[in-house]
């Protein structure tokens, strides 16, 4: 079994404020400060490379789209479409302010992109300060493998997910048979339950039935299902072998009673 590790990104974002004051060359009120950014990211993904996601797009800080947000009524005051356009230094009142960076597309479930954002408060005083964020995805990931010999035993079979903004939207995130690039689905922040329905229609007799698994997952958190058929002594069911990135365990699925 391959063992499957904890999936992480984040990313630090560091600020420095300067604090200014007046003179002779500069009209600068002691009322304004400046801020200066700089970004740093690092992303190490440890389970199974994904061909549908470019991870490396995560990993250029270039990328990212900063904001700055007035904390009293959270209104964008300074906007970035990129990292590379921010300047050196940005002028800012004295005040309290939020700074977002964010790249990605937010969705409850893809296999094509994830979200990362991260965010932090500082207010500017008059003193110097810096300020660091750290960004993290806000979904974990979910993996199926079916053994080969499934096809032997079984005429069709898929997992289904269910997360609570999947349901909330009407939908569901679906692993069929030949699928093999990974879901990204959309958790809170102090995970959630991810329910998976696994589905096979059996080739002797084409009945079709279902075993659910229910899984918290977090976010930074992947989980796998490893499915293989299993026939003892002519009582076919299946075995489900469960990586949840921590506690690798092996769980015999009871086998309904209309299979045997």
């Amino acid at each position: 079994m391959v063992n499957m590790r904890m999936f992480f990104f984040s990313c630090m974002i560091g600020i420095g404020l300067i604090a200014t004051s007046c003179s002779s060359n500069e009209e600068i009120s002691n009322s304004k400060g400046f801020v200066q950014l700089s970004v740093k990211a690092d992303a190490t993904f440890s389970t199974i490379a994904s061909r549908a996601v470019n991870e490396d797009n995560y990993k250029n800080v270039n990328n990212y789209q900063i904001q700055i947000l007035n904390s009293s009524d959270n209104k964008v005051v300074k906007e970035y479409a990129a990292l590379s356009e921010v300047p050196e230094k940005i002028e800012l009142n004295n005040g309290s302010y939020t700074l977002k960076a964010f790249y990605g597309t937010d969705s409850e479930a893809s296999r094509t992109s994830f979200y990362v954002e991260g965010t932090s408060t500082f207010s500017i005083q008059g003193e110097a300060q810096s300020v660091n964020v750290e960004c993290t995805p806000v979904c974990g990931k979910v993996i199926t493998r079916f053994a080969p010999s499934m096809a032997d035993y079984f005429s069709d079979y898929y997992v289904t997910y269910e997360t609570p903004s999947l349901s909330a939207a009407g939908k569901t995130a679906i692993w069929a048979k030949e699928d093999t690039e990974p879901w990204y689905l959309k958790v809170d922040k102090a995970g959630e339950q991810v329910k998976a329905i696994i589905v096979v229609t059996r080739k002797s007799d084409n009945k079709t039935s279902k075993v659910e698994k229910v899984y918290t997952l977090a976010r930074n958190k992947s989980w796998t299902l490893q499915i293989a058929p299993q026939d003892n002594n002519g009582n076919l069911g299946i075995v489900i072998e469960v990586d949840d990135s921590t506690n690798d365990q092996e769980i015999d699925i009871v086998v309904p009673s209309d299979w045997v």
